[in-house]
């Protein structure tokens, strides 16, 4: 019941159909989606998940959008490089 409840607060009309990547993705959530990535050191598996997120949304998000978010963000806040 809980989780059902949850789903139609995600949802506009309650039906878990009309979940897709538009309703996910808009500009203000990319930007900042931006902005945490190259706050945590800016992985290209993050940019190419959501330039390709964008685009099924259809919403443009080219690589200088990128290139100007991470000349504003502060250095990295965490060094988080996979080890292995």
């Amino acid at each position: 019941m809980r989780r059902r409840k949850l789903a139609d607060t995600v949802t506009n009309n309650g039906s878990l159909n009309t979940l897709t990547p538009y309703t996910l993705t808009i500009a203000g959530k990319s930007y900042n989606a931006i902005t945490a990535d190259m706050a945590i050191g800016g992985s290209t598996n993050a940019i190419i998940h959501l330039v390709a997120m964008a685009g099924r949304a259809g919403i443009k998000l080219p690589l200088e959008q990128f290139d100007a978010i991470s000349q504003r963000t502060a250095p990295n806040a965490v060094n988080a490089a996979v080890i292995g």
